[in-house]
């Protein structure tokens, strides 16, 4: 439940900088106004698969590899979204994207709402992240650009690095718990 709360901020991070960054990158590769709104809401899409298969298939619970995952994806797909080039390279980063927004998000609601006892106190967390996270990401864009004004990737590159920092603290609870887990074993 903890790193999926760790996870849900990150995904918005991701989401609330790329979004303003939409019509710069559709403008890059040339599209269109009506062909940029299709082209660049893809990541939506995944998302909902994301959340369908998530809902059907319970094989997903509690598997740190699916969660490391997409935390592992997310900055990749960040960081290519936003120097793409070419509309299926586009393509390919939002799929990716929304998978792991997804994944973040589905399970932080999964695991807040329906593996805890403090379903009120959890679910408020939940949201919590997500506000944390929308607000961080283009905070943390916005102050990279005003103090190095001279570098237009800034904002870019601080939140691809707060993403991967995010993926190392996913690891280090992981390690984390598992030396928990080995003391509390042999506490008893």
């Amino acid at each position: 439940m903890y790193m999926a709360w760790l996870a849900n901020p990150l995904a918005y991070v991701a989401i609330n900088t790329v979004l303003p960054l939409a019509p710069s990158i559709s403008e890059k590769i040339g599209l269109s106004t009506g062909t940029a709104g299709i082209v660049c809401s893809a990541w939506m899409f995944a998302r909902l698969a994301t959340f369908i298969v998530l809902r059907r298939w319970n094989g997903w619970h509690y598997k740190f590899s699916l969660l490391a995952g997409s935390l592992l994806i997310l900055p990749v797909c960040f960081t290519l979204l936003v120097f793409a080039k070419s509309v299926p390279l586009v393509l390919v980063a939002q799929t990716g994207f929304g998978l792991a927004i997804g994944l973040a998000y589905y399970s932080s609601l999964y695991y807040s709402m329906n593996a805890s006892k403090d379903l009120e106190s959890h679910g408020g967390l939940h949201e919590s992240m997500i506000g944390a996270g929308q607000l961080l990401g283009p905070g943390l864009g916005a102050a990279a650009i005003l103090f190095l004004p001279s570098s237009s990737w800034a904002g870019v590159w601080s939140v691809s690095g707060l993403l991967t920092i995010g993926f190392g603290a996913l690891l280090f609870m992981r390690r984390s718990g598992k030396k928990q887990n080995i003391i509390n074993h042999e506490i008893e």
